[in-house]
């Protein structure tokens, strides 16, 4: 089925055992029902879970009285101050 769409394929990436694959577009697809299927299985309640534990850590920065907040997101906020270091993830990158 892959070689069918394969001129609208841009790019990749395998995470675990799956493979997500970035299209150039919906467009001029087939009709027919064996080609329908793009892989939209979707979990409800691990998006839920998601985002309900970002609102609760974006809870954290709304409710303080030490910053001024101007505009948050599920996963951004933007305040007034710098964000104290305890609050700044610090990844190491390879």
């Amino acid at each position: 089925m892959l070689d069918v769409h394969t001129n609208t394929i841009q790019d990749y990436i395998k995470i675990g055992h799956h493979i997500v694959i970035v299209r150039k577009s919906l467009i001029n697809y087939n009709n027919d029902e064996e080609y329908n299927y793009h892989g939209l299985e979707v979990n409800v309640a691990l998006a839920s879970a998601i985002t309900a534990g970002g609102r609760m850590w974006m809870t954290i920065i709304k409710n303080n009285p030490l910053f001024k907040l101007y505009y948050s997101d599920t996963d951004s906020a933007i305040i007034d101050a710098p964000l104290p270091s305890h609050m700044v993830c610090r990844t190491l990158r390879s």
